[in-house]
């Protein structure tokens, strides 16, 4: 409201007359809470169940018109989100999770902070996707490995780079619920472990499993209750955005990686000791991307030095023997395996002989994943280190408008207070033009026109 004030999009009396209301309304059938989202940073989410359709319509409606985050109604059947969705065009619905949602605002609260979230079967991916998308909705990136449990072990340890890159776990597990355990034994991250009701009749619908979850040997280990993916992925978003866990973590620590043979990589803390390689171009490299995470928090933040650079190297590689094709499918692996950037170079080494200059920006604890993915995909057999000591960021948001053809994220770019560059989201634009068959250019020019205009008023 301040906000909206200060830009003359609202006047005092009605900034008086907002703050002089209740907040919460009474419908009779329920006291629908707007005041939540000051308080916890997130609008009341309706659970949807014992609800009827008509009343779970209202209260999304009225929680869309007096608040400005993401909405979700949790446990709602897809007969109750079509009713919904004839209203309201905007919500989605994740079949598996069975969540009505509204993404209105995405806002990262610890970029570069993952949530994994794993689970033991199949059965089990339903609360493992309630938990997901409740994570994602509160503005954490998340990512998944599903049906890597106990009783083939070694399904889990394939995934071993993506829990070591974690800053929080979630476990979804029924049976035994065994899997808790065994990942609260491999990481030094917090573990949150979701017992589910898969089982047979000893499982007792999830008591089995709850149970051991309890008795987990593995510290760390924390439980929620059977079913409760929604209650597991905020708790997990409450740690990624305030828990500041180490920065260091379990495989930046080891000096050596065996996976395949062994990976040591050196690395240089001061740049002024590196020896530059014999091949190394004279020209400085450069990067035009912003070093941060792809969307980034709406609140804006003045042009600054972060102090988190420190916790930036670029890994660099001459590579002048590979067809360029592998770069297309070597960078998806990097970008899977924690790395903030991803560029090429054209350079010229000794003799002439025409190269690529390979750089990946990296945080210090995801070195390692992307060191082993370079040596394994690539015909380079040796790596630079160089530390970041500083970057400068404009203030970004990240601002959802409505074309023609749906609705469009786009990338706001201040600077001194003032909007310097707009950008439309090549995803959502690129999955419109595929849908309507629309020029990808008409549906970038019309999200950068609806943008301009609703910053300028």
């Amino acid at each position: 409201m301040l906000r909206e004030y200060k830009e003359g999009r609202r006047s005092e009396s009605e900034i008086v007359d907002t703050l002089q209301q209740q907040p919460f309304e009474d419908f009779g059938y329920a006291k629908v809470d707007y005041a939540r989202e000051l308080r916890q940073g997130f609008p009341e989410v309706v659970y949807a169940a014992g609800k009827t359709k008509e009343q779970v319509l209202a209260i999304l409606q009225a929680l869309a018109k007096k608040t400005s985050g993401n909405l979700m109604a949790t446990r709602a059947s897809r007969e109750m989100y079509e009713f919904v969705h004839a209203f309201m065009p905007a919500v989605q619905y994740n079949e598996a999770a069975r969540l009505i949602y509204l993404e209105r605002a995405r806002r990262d609260v610890n970029p570069g902070k993952k949530i994994l979230v794993l689970t033991a079967g199949t059965s089990d991916i339903p609360v493992a996707e309630e938990a997901k998308m409740t994570a994602y909705l509160w503005g954490n990136d998340v990512e998944t490995c599903y049906d890597c449990g106990v009783s083939a072990i070694y399904r889990l340890f394939r995934h071993i780079d993506a829990i070591r890159r974690a800053n929080v776990i979630i476990v979804v597990a029924g049976m035994e619920g065994a899997l808790a355990s065994v990942v609260g034994g491999l990481t030094d991250r917090p573990v949150i472990a979701v017992p589910t009701s898969v089982g047979y009749g000893a499982s007792l619908h999830g008591m089995a499993a709850l149970l051991a979850m309890l008795n987990s040997c593995a510290a760390g280990v924390s439980v929620v209750n059977i079913d409760n993916g929604f209650g597991a992925g905020v708790m997990a978003s409450r740690i990624n955005r305030d828990g500041k866990t180490a920065d260091c973590s379990v495989a930046e620590r080891q000096k050596e990686i065996p996976e395949n043979g062994s990976v040591s990589v050196k690395s240089t803390e001061n740049a002024d000791d590196a020896s530059p390689s014999e091949e190394s171009p004279a020209c400085p490299m450069k990067s035009d991307r912003p070093l941060y995470a792809d969307k980034s928090d709406t609140e804006p933040q003045s042009v600054d030095v972060k102090s988190g650079a420190k916790d930036l190297v670029i890994l660099q590689a001459n590579i002048d023997d590979m067809n360029p094709q592998i770069y297309g499918y070597l960078t998806p692996q990097l970008f899977d395996a924690g790395a903030c950037d991803v560029w090429t170079t054209p350079v010229y080494m000794k003799k002439n002989r025409p190269a690529v200059l390979l750089s990946v920006l990296v945080h210090r604890r995801d070195r390692e994943a992307c060191a082993r993915i370079i040596f394994r995909e690539t015909t380079s057999i040796g790596l630079r280190v160089m530390p970041v000591e500083e970057r400068l960021e404009a203030e970004r948001d990240i601002m959802p408008v409505e074309t023609s053809y749906g609705t469009v994220r786009t990338k706001v770019s201040r600077c001194g207070g003032k909007v310097v560059t707009i950008s439309a989201e090549y995803d959502d634009c690129s999955r419109i033009a595929e849908q309507t068959g629309i020029p990808l250019k008409e549906i970038q020019r019309q999200a950068v026109a609806a943008a301009w205009c609703r910053v300028q008023g």
